[in-house]
């Protein structure tokens, strides 16, 4: 555990988190209406913006990937091929 003077305490709404999670909102703006306070020692508060950035939208994960490959599905289970 680090000394208790290097802690930074934040608190905040989830809807404000969310916001700033997802880059939505700037964390000066919430620090400046109130909607998010920060407490600890004044030198590590000054550098708390630049500790977190925003998530990068990405796409959609697919769910297929990694799975082994194998036998194309036949759409039904155990059913028996056949040959028209």
């Amino acid at each position: 555990m680090l000394e208790e003077s290097r802690y930074v305490f934040v608190e905040s709404g989830a809807a404000v988190m969310i916001g700033l999670a997802r880059g939505h909102r700037a964390w000066s703006d919430a620090l400046r209406d109130g909607s998010l306070k920060a407490y600890g020692d004044p030198k590590l508060l000054a550098e708390l913006t630049t500790w977190f950035r925003p998530i990068r939208a990405r796409p959609p994960l697919d769910p297929t990937a990694g799975l082994p490959a194998g036998p194309e599905p036949t759409g039904v289970i155990g059913a028996a091929e056949k040959s028209f």
